[in-house]
């Protein structure tokens, strides 16, 4: 399974091949796509009687993340640009 560093690397620097860019992903999301998942089931093991309640929260922080990485991501690539 690769490293964080590896994706990184390899879509730094090899990022013009678009055989190298559809690797990483692949790679980038077989790492990390059970981790939501694996996530929800510990929670509802550890919530016990308030699983409602954890669940929910979860789902909220969750959401609230992925909405700060898109904000700020955003506001990057409108301050940086893409070049």
């Amino acid at each position: 399974m690769p490293n964080k560093r590896t994706v990184d690397w390899s879509m730094g620097i090899l990022g013009d091949s678009p055989q190298i860019v559809l690797l990483s992903t692949f790679l980038w999301g077989t790492s990390f796509g059970g981790f939501a998942t694996i996530t929800q089931t510990a929670l509802s093991l550890l919530a016990k009687e308030s699983v409602d309640i954890a669940q929910s929260m979860y789902t909220t922080c969750w959401n609230a993340a992925v909405a700060t990485g898109g904000v700020i991501g955003g506001v990057l690539l409108d301050r940086a640009g893409t070049g």
